[in-house]
């Protein structure tokens, strides 16, 4: 049986568009270089963490347009303080 490790750099990279892989190998080998010294290490991990979590996303089906559709939003949203006022309504 083989298993894809979701935090290795190659499953990440697949799992990327490819306009996200320059950005993510440059930061990634400034965390290799960082990771050196024994502090680094965590930070290492977390950022494969990280970016396992933000392919993942970026992988599902409707991930850009929903992402575009967010970026250009015409309406302002909601207020925390209506949302606050839906929750207590039982909405």
């Amino acid at each position: 049986m083989h298993y894809d490790d979701p935090h290795d750099p190659l499953v990440i990279l697949r799992a990327l568009p490819a306009q996200e892989h320059a950005f993510f190998l440059s930061q990634y080998r400034a965390k290799v270089d960082a990771a050196h010294e024994p502090a680094g290490y965590g930070e290492l991990r977390d950022f494969l963490h990280a970016w396992s979590l933000a392919a993942h996303a970026m992988s599902e089906p409707g991930y850009a347009e929903a992402l575009n559709e967010a970026r250009t939003a015409t309406s302002p949203g909601i207020s925390l303080e209506e949302m606050t006022a839906m929750r207590h309504a039982g909405q």
